[in-house]
């Protein structure tokens, strides 16, 4: 899902802005003709040298991460142009409206660096405001009132077609930021909830899960809850002696031993340290100890870099609990049962089923 979020996003962000530039080629060679027509020969040479360098950006930076020096040049370039277009041709022949189209495209384009966005929007906005007070009031320099308001129209028309254009475009980009945003979050949140070293639940979301499958035990929604809890035998031992890199080494082959036994049947949670906590649901007592024997056994096995290593259990088999049955007291009696372990040699599986109080 990530790799096409990402290139439905560059797909759309190449799209925008380089159809943008399309459309911007489009309107310097359309003027450049009438430039050539008039007999506007500085002006035709600034069109003809920004048509070719727009030329090489569209052909060379088609890259994602050329789209803001792309929007950049447009922004630039075409200021320039039509600063000079509007000195030598006067105003009231359209210009100034893709000056007001630029600021607008500009302004709500989606340049990280809001300082320079404000820089450029600003001036822009100045530049405006200076060509009209030096040159809305000239006679006509080209043409006839006819010309004029022809030049003015197809400039506005341009303008409509442009923003209609960014609309469409815009709205598709907008919904994929919108939907890269919903995945960070989704990704910041798993990293938050899930321990870096084993990859299992951390203990804030084991809480939850622990007290919500509690209640609907009380509820008589589920059959039955047993809450294990397992340490890693003699692992202060192991980090002592042959260090904490290689402690962590012992504890990621523990776990994944730990979550191939008991993945399909519940939920693993590191719950601190070498300690460990397993949820099971709806399952019987004799299948349990199994479940549990049988990852026991299998830890032992193990001997990772030669090192014998064991698991010691403690686990509390529910079936009926009081309404006023809490976590904490639970947590307690599991932590009891497999210090007991600890306490008569350790390797082995403490079993308790709770006697529900009427």
């Amino acid at each position: 899902m990530k790799q096409i979020i990402q290139e439905i996003k560059l797909e759309s962000a190449q799209n925008v802005y380089h159809k943008l530039l399309v459309i911007y080629l489009l309107l310097l060679f359309a003027y450049c003709i009438v430039f050539a027509y008039f007999g506007m020969s500085f002006l035709l040479i600034n069109g003809a040298i920004t048509f070719a360098i727009s030329i090489i950006i569209y052909d060379e930076l088609y890259e994602e991460k050329y789209q803001s020096l792309i929007n950049i040049w447009i922004q630039l370039s075409g200021t320039y142009n039509i600063v000079c277009d509007i000195i030598v041709m006067g105003w009231g022949y359209g210009f100034e409206l893709f000056l007001v189209g630029l600021i607008a495209i500009y302004y709500s384009s989606a340049i990280k660096n809001s300082y320079f966005k404000i820089i450029i929007v600003v001036a822009q906005s100045i530049t405006y405001l200076v060509l009209h007070y030096l040159f809305a009031h000239q006679d006509i320099n080209y043409g006839n009132d006819d010309l004029k308001h022809i030049s003015y129209i197809s400039g506005f028309l341009a303008i409509v077609f442009v923003f209609f254009f960014l609309h469409q475009n815009l709205n598709i980009v907008g919904a994929v930021d919108i939907l890269n945003l919903q995945r960070k979050k989704k990704d910041y949140q798993r990293i938050a909830e899930h321990d870096f070293l084993t990859g299992f639940y951390t203990r804030a979301p084991m809480r939850q899960m622990l007290t919500s499958r509690l209640s609907m035990l009380k509820n008589e929604e589920l059959k039955s809850i047993c809450i294990i809890l397992c340490d890693l035998d003699n692992f202060k031992n192991i980090n002592d002696t042959l260090g904490h890199i290689f402690g962590d080494t012992i504890l990621s082959r523990v776990a994944a031993s730990l979550k191939s036994s008991f993945i399909k049947y519940g939920k693993l949670c590191r719950w601190g340290g070498e300690e460990f906590l397993i949820i099971l649901e709806n399952k019987n007592a004799t299948d349990i100890k199994d479940i549990i024997e049988s990852a026991r056994l299998k830890v032992e096995k193990l001997n990772p870099e030669g090192i014998k290593v064991s698991v010691t259990f403690g686990a509390l088999y529910l079936t009926k609990i009081e309404a006023d049955f809490e976590l904490e007291p639970a947590i307690s009696i599991v932590d009891e049962l497999m210090y007991y372990g600890k306490s008569q040699g350790k390797n082995r599986l403490v079993f308790k089923n709770y006697e529900y109080k009427k």
